[in-house]
């Protein structure tokens, strides 16, 4: 009986291990993933909560100072585990942040983390603004990637030359401005209800920036050859769309969404296939958010299109059974977390199953019982690919052995294909971090806080009126998709002529002569690189060790073939073959002021229209039938364990 007792004991502890693992409070996770951005922030710090980080780069600047009396570009955030800046990954993350509070306002409120998760846009939304130093001028990078990266030590040490590269009427770079303007926009709803004037001040740049990026359009990477081999776009059609979106969203103005309505249809976003929300993609987010306003058929469609790719049995292949969503060696883990956010606010039983497969195989709960957050949970990473925690004051990524500093929260790159993952620094393919890597991961602890799911609106939702007014968008003729050449690994800038918009407002885009045809398969690539708010309405090659990795492949349809091959590089190389590609190497910085402290009343959760998929199940934070039997053994497990243990 002695043994018995024991054995049922060890049980039980099993079985509340497991509860604490998959039905648990987030919170924790959120907060960590909140402060990994503090740990990759770059200028003068307001306090001192990482220890191990200090003051860096006060000297950046295009030519101006801030309040701090340091340059007007030295805050911000840094990519990755590197020391530049980066502006497209990094108004992406900002935008996604912004998404994820709109859409699990009550959760993170119920957690506490209101404050930080406010604090960590407007340290990324300060900066965005910082860079828009003229109505038709951006700062779309700062510090040269190659340079930085040559040298391995804290950003506190860096002391090389950090050169500005901008975008200009002559240097168009439609896609990095299209999402700093989605940046500021979806920030300027958020506060419309904490700091009105601060509210106006993102609306107007964004405004502005939506303008600029409509009238002279073209590919920062294009324009900025030095960034090619880090974060190549693409395309820029869907930012385009993106960008219509979320200033509708923030202004409620119709001929935005008339604008986002029709360049949807024109570049056939709904055709773009299996990648997932990224940087370099805005595919699946348009369908998301257009859907939610509209419910219209087409957005529907597009968006249950790419879902059912990434469930089992779609094409995204996985790393075995009931393993992780494998949709490319560089950042699985990062393209998993998005693609589960996206399913977990479109909502049903079969996608929300989905989202939560994912997150808790990120969390630990697969075969290996592996963490893929730095510092969380029994088997962690250690050893990021990340310069200021690892701590080497001798330029070199081998000394000291481990990591001095533990870079809590960050979500590294994630396992290879068959599911095997090593904690080595050196490999910046599985072990980078990134801003835009915990982006969607945010999103989707948020959307899980509490073991709840909030509500989604997916009808007409009213926007909010526009604190001042807004320029109708005056879109440009679209030019045909371009197809992807072979890029090399120092590419040189094609010269795009600017296509100003006819100086009427909103006329109709034209139609380009055949729709972008969908990806079909998931590129492959070779070896490289609290405070209380208002409740917001929703509406290669190896490179050396001191280096960072190569480009990523981007996942954007980009090309009128049905395939097409394109090799992007970052310090190394990397091939995709889908009918997109794009590069990118996490690391960035971003300037901005500290966030007004907040008073305001505090919001109750109201629940709005849930999202309903053909299945007609909710998401409506009411537990699964699946759950609701799983809850069941766990209680009836546990009442006879305890029953025998007594007796």
């Amino acid at each position: 009986m002695k043994t018995i007792k024991i054995i049922v004991s060890i049980l039980l502890l099993l079985i509340i291990s497991l509860v604490s693992v998959n039905g648990q409070d987030y919170c924790e996770y959120l907060k960590q993933s909140l402060m990994f951005y503090k740990a990759n922030r770059a200028g003068r710090l307001p306090d001192s909560d990482i220890p191990w980080r200090g003051n860096s780069v006060l000297g950046d600047s295009s030519g101006g100072k801030n309040a701090d009396g340091d340059g007007d570009l030295s805050k911000g955030y840094f990519d990755a585990g590197d020391g530049v800046k980066f502006l497209f990954p990094m108004s992406f993350s900002m935008t996604m942040l912004s998404l994820g509070f709109l859409e699990a306002q009550a959760n993170i409120q119920s957690c506490g983390q209101t404050q930080l998760y406010l604090d960590t846009i407007k340290w990324g939304t300060d900066f965005i603004m910082a860079c828009h130093t003229s109505d038709n001028t951006f700062v779309a990078q700062v510090a040269d990637g190659n340079t930085d990266h040559s040298f391995w030590g804290p950003p506190e040490m860096i002391n090389m030359a950090r050169p500005v590269f901008t975008l200009n009427t002559n240097k168009p770079g439609t896609d990095v401005v299209m999402e700093a303007a989605s940046a500021l926009a979806s920030a300027s709803i958020i506060w419309k209800g904490i700091d009105s004037s601060y509210s106006s001040s993102c609306l107007s740049h964004a405004a502005k920036l939506y303008s600029f990026g409509m009238n002279y359009q073209g590919k920062y990477s294009d324009s900025i050859p030095e960034a090619d081999s880090f974060y190549h776009s693409s395309n820029y059609k869907d930012e385009i769309v993106w960008g219509s979106i979320w200033m509708y969203k923030a202004t409620g103005s119709a001929s935005y969404l008339a604008t986002a309505e029709q360049y949807y249809a024109n570049y056939g976003l709904n055709y773009w296939g299996n990648p997932p929300l990224s940087w370099d993609n805005k595919a699946p987010g348009c369908s998301l958010l257009l859907y939610q306003l509209t419910s219209k058929d087409i957005y529907k469609s597009g968006m249950e299109d790419n879902l059912n790719s990434w469930l089992p049995g779609g094409s995204i292949k996985y790393t075995g059974t009931n393993g992780l969503a494998f949709y490319d060696k560089w950042g699985p883990c990062r393209y998993a977390a998005s693609a589960a956010f996206v399913a977990s606010v479109y909502g049903g039983d079969k996608y929300v199953n989905f989202a939560k497969s994912q997150l808790g195989y990120i969390l630990g709960d697969n075969p290996n019982g592996q963490s893929f957050v730095v510092g969380m949970g029994p088997k962690m990473p250690i050893n990021p690919h990340h310069r200021a925690a690892h701590g080497s004051t001798t330029n070199d990524i081998n000394n000291p052995v481990n990591n001095k500093h533990i870079l809590t929260g960050a979500l590294v790159g994630g396992p290879d294909e068959n599911g095997a993952y090593t904690d080595d620094r050196t490999n910046y393919i599985t072990n980078e971090v990134a801003t835009d890597y915990n982006a969607g991961f945010v999103g989707l602890l948020s959307m899980f806080s509490k073991g709840s799911m909030p509500p989604t609106t997916t009808g007409n939702t009213p926007s909010p009126s526009p604190s001042q007014p807004s320029p109708s968008p005056s879109p440009s003729e679209p030019s045909p998709s371009p197809s992807p050449s072979q890029p090399s690994p120092s590419p040189s800038p094609s010269q795009p002529s600017p296509s100003p918009s006819p100086s009427q407002p909103s006329p109709s885009p034209s139609t380009p002569s055949a729709p972008i045809p969908p990806a079909t398969n998931q590129p492959t690539t070779t070896s490289p690189k609290e405070t209380s708010v208002p409740e917001v309405s929703t509406s290669s090659t190896p490179i050396d060790t001191t280096t960072d990795k190569p480009t990523e492949p981007t996942t954007s349809s980009t090309t009128a073939t049905s395939t097409s091959t394109s090799t992007s590089t970052s310090t190394g190389t990397s091939t995709s073959t889908s009918t997109s590609t794009a590069t990118s190497t996490p690391e960035t910085t971003s300037n901005t002021t500290s966030s007004p402290s907040l008073t305001t009343s505090s919001a109750t959760s109201s629940p709005t229209t849930l999202s309903t998929t053909d299945e007609g199940t909710t998401t409506d934070g009411t537990t699964t039938t699946q759950d609701k039997i799983s809850w069941f053994i766990v209680a009836l497990f546990i009442m006879t364990s305890t029953f025998i243990l007594l007796n």
